[in-house]
C-alpha cells in the first residue's frame, strides 16, 4: 500500500510542477530551498564546514547564499526531471548550450571508448538526458535504486525513454563492464565520499579524501578516454554543458601508479570547477569525513 502512496504523491507533485506558471514555480522552489537550508541545523553545519575547508576566508553571508543555492539546484533538478517526461527531444535541448562539444564529438567519431565523469554540480539531473539526446549516444549511468520498487520502475522508464540505462550501484562494476563491452558510453558521479577499503586516496582542497577507482580501472581495461563534463546555469532555465580535455591513461606506468594519477586528475578538475562556480556544487555531502571527521564535529 505504501508503494502506491509514494507513486500517488509523486504524480500529485508532478501535476503541480507541470501546471504551475514558471514564475510561481521559481518562487516556490526558492522558498523551499530556504526552508531546507534553515530546517536542518545538522545539514546546514555540514555545508558550512565544507565551505570553511574549501574557502577559509569566505564570509558567513556568502556561505548562507551558496547553501540555499545548492538546494535550488537540487529542486530544479527534480522539477526538470518531471517536465522532461513529456517533452520532445527538441524541447529538452532548446535551453542547453554545449561548450567544447567538439572534444567529445571527435572521440565518438573516431570510435574511441569514453567514460564521462561529473559531480553533483549545477542542475546535474539534466545531464544524462541532455548528453544522450544531444550527442545521440547510448548512455549508461550508475545510481542507488529507490526503496520503493514501484517508484524505481517508474523513474527507470523515464530515463530509458531518452536512451539512458540505469545501473544499480550495488554490484555496479559488473554492469559497467557489460555496458562498455556493448559499446555504450558510461557516465558517473565521482564527488562523494566512499569507504576507505573501496577507494583510492586523493587530495581535494589540500585535504586527503576517498574517491572511487572504478573510472580509472575501467579506463585502463578498455583503453578509454575520461572526459570531465559539468553543467552550469545562471538562471535555472538556460544551461551550459562544458566538456573538458580528456584524461588519458599512461600505459608506461604500473596499473597502481596510473590509477592513482588518473584519480588525482579527476579530483583536480573537480576542484577547478568548484573554485570557478562554488555556488553550483551540492555542499551537503560529508566529502572530507573519512580522513578528517572532526571537521563535522564543531
Amino acid at each position: 500500500m505504501i508503494e502506491y502512496f509514494y507513486l500517488f504523491s509523486y504524480k500529485l507533485f508532478a501535476f503541480f510542477i507541470r501546471t504551475l506558471p514558471a514564475s510561481w514555480l521559481d518562487k516556490i522552489i526558492r522558498a523551499l530551498a530556504r526552508f531546507a537550508y534553515f530546517a536542518s541545523a545538522k545539514r546546514r553545519n555540514v555545508i558550512h564546514a565544507n565551505l570553511k575547508v574549501c574557502f577559509p576566508k569566505m564570509k558567513e553571508k556568502e556561505k548562507k547564499a551558496i547553501g540555499i543555492h545548492s538546494y535550488q539546484n537540487l529542486l530544479h533538478g527534480i522539477a526538470g526531471f518531471i517536465k522532461r517526461e513529456r517533452q520532445s527531444k527538441e524541447e529538452i535541448l532548446q535551453n542547453i548550450h554545449f561548450e567544447n562539444r567538439e572534444i567529445l564529438d571527435n572521440l565518438l567519431r573516431n570510435g574511441e571508448k569514453v567514460i564521462l565523469i561529473t559531480a553533483h554540480f549545477g542542475v546535474w539531473e539534466i545531464l544524462p538526458s541532455a548528453i544522450a539526446l544531444g550527442f545521440d549516444i547510448p548512455l549508461s549511468t550508475v545510481g542507488r535504486e529507490l526503496d520503493s520498487k514501484l517508484m524505481q520502475t517508474y523513474l527507470k522508464k523515464g530515463r530509458e525513454q531518452v536512451g539512458v540505462e540505469l545501473i544499480n550501484k550495488r554490484g555496479a562494476l559488473k554492469g559497467m563492464i557489460k555496458a562498455m563491452g556493448e559499446g555504450r558510453i558510461l557516465g558517473l558521479l565521482v564527488d562523494q565520499s566512499i569507504p576507505k577499503n573501496l577507494s583510492v586516496a586523493v587530495t581535494l582542497f589540500g585535504k586527503k579524501v576517498t574517491q572511487t577507482p572504478s573510472v580509472s580501472i575501467l579506463a585502463r581495461k578498455f583503453k578509454a578516454k575520461i572526459i570531465p563534463i559539468y553543467i552550469t546555469s545562471h538562471d535555472f532555465k538556460n544551461h551550459t554543458i562544458t566538456c573538458y580535455p580528456p584524461i588519458m591513461i599512461d600505459e608506461s606506468l604500473s596499473k597502481e601508479e596510473d590509477i592513482k594519477r588518473l584519480n588525482q586528475a579527476q579530483a583536480d578538475i573537480l576542484e577547478k570547477v568548484i573554485k570557478e562556480r562554488p555556488d553550483e556544487w551540492f555542499w551537503s555531502h560529508k566529502r572530507f569525513k573519512v580522513y578528517d571527521k572532526e571537521i563535522y564535529n564543531a
